[in-house]
């Protein structure tokens, strides 16, 4: 019936569960900039939005741990480790190349 055991990360990244993979990825890019802790640092939660943004874009990237959470929500997860989410948003865009565009 395509329902998902949790929609939590699918809400973090502003898409719908029958997101396509590149509809994913535009929602993380434009939310990751948006929220970046840099672009933020007058608010005392955007590393911890960041890193759960991070976390949710790790998790609906892979089809495989994306599976895994659409059956079984975060429980699915148990033995999955996330990369922080500035390592991971420095790997997608170059490091600090990019800080000057954030």
């Amino acid at each position: 019936d395509g329902s998902v055991a949790d929609t939590s990360f699918y809400d973090l990244l502003e898409v719908k569960p029958d997101a396509s993979s590149s509809e994913i990825k535009r929602a993380y890019l434009a939310l990751a900039r948006r929220l970046h802790p840099d672009k933020n640092p007058d608010d005392p939660d955007a590393n911890e939005r960041f890193q759960k943004l991070g976390e949710a874009y790790q998790v609906l990237s892979s089809e495989d741990s994306r599976a895994k959470y659409d059956s079984r929500g975060m429980d699915g997860l148990q033995e999955m480790s996330f990369m922080d989410a500035s390592t991971f948003y420095a790997m997608l865009f170059g490091s600090e190349d990019f800080e000057d565009f954030v």
